[in-house]
């Protein structure tokens, strides 16, 4: 993908996920896992190359063409993000100013379930605390990959040492569902332990194809309505997992960043509002 298209930086450092890691000593190099395959990434100044690591999956490691083509999904390159821009820097000059800082800045399509327990477990967190916590939740109830070897020619080498090169699949909603509250919140999990367990548990008896089958969905507001019925869920997590994992793009994630800049650029009288309520919530949503 050429460098208006993406650019792994901005999309993979800028809180939408948290499972990929650059390699120490080349900040150009990402791997992270996706589905049962260890992915490394690297970012050149004209293109982003990628090589499977290592895969539980049989005869994983070898299907480049699949993994291209997950690769091409989980970042939506099929649609034309140099259009957008341009369509966006001509209705608003801020987004102009934006668009030459932040070239290539995409919208993940993640895997709904790890996209959801992971903005569950966002709530009052920093993104360094969250990375943690799933990583842990990883390695308990997820399986293992392959440890990497060097791959000569990208230039990826082992990740790290000891834990940090440890790599997980993240688990499924029926291991989690299996997990009591006090394990994970052994786990460090605190109060969302319980929201973790409770979603599992709702999302195993709903069935496996309940949350993928909300990306077929047309009306953004029954997504979020049907996301907020799970535990630990509200208004900005239904709309990060809407957003980043069930193609609604419309879906608008609203923290006290994001009504800071609303303020400041799109109303000025939302100063006046004394906290996030509903129809603050709303309003900014609107605004943008």
């Amino acid at each position: 993908a050429a460098p208006c298209e993406l650019r792994l930086q901005a999309t993979l450092d800028n809180g939408q996920c948290f499972g990929w890691r650059r390699q120490p000593g080349d900040d150009a190099v990402w791997v992270g896992v996706l589905g049962q395959r260890l992915v490394g990434l690297r970012e050149t100044e004209g293109d982003c190359l990628f090589r499977c690591l290592s895969s539980s999956a049989p005869g994983g490691k070898n299907d480049e063409k699949l993994l291209r083509d997950e690769l091409r999904e989980y970042f939506q390159l099929d649609t034309d993000l140099r259009s957008l821009y341009d369509k966006w820097s001509r209705a608003d000059p801020r987004m102009k100013a934006i668009a030459k800082t932040l070239p290539g800045m995409r919208v993940l399509r993640q895997e709904p379930v790890e996209c959801l327990f992971s903005f569950i477990c966002s709530s009052n967190n920093n993104i360094q605390r969250i990375g943690g916590m799933l990583h842990t939740l990883r390695k308990t109830y997820g399986e293992v990959l392959p440890a990497p070897g060097s791959t000569p020619g990208l230039g990826f080498e082992p990740v790290g040492h000891g834990d940090a090169a440890e790599f997980y699949t993240f688990p499924t909603a029926e291991r989690l569902a299996a997990a009591s509250e006090a394990e994970l919140r052994a786990l460090g999990l605190g109060y969302r332990a319980a929201y973790v367990r409770q979603t599992a548990a709702a999302i195993v008896e709903a069935g496996p194809e309940w949350l993928p089958g909300l990306r077929s969905s047309d009306e953004p507001d029954a997504v979020r309505e049907a996301l907020s019925t799970l535990s630990g869920v509200g208004p900005k997590v239904a709309d990060c997992v809407a957003l980043f994992s069930l193609d609604q793009a419309s879906a608008i994630p609203v923290d006290t960043h994001v009504w800071d800049i609303a303020c400041r650029d799109l109303d000025p009288e939302l100063t006046s509002c004394g906290s996030l309520t509903p129809k603050v919530y709303q309003r900014v949503g609107e605004l943008f």
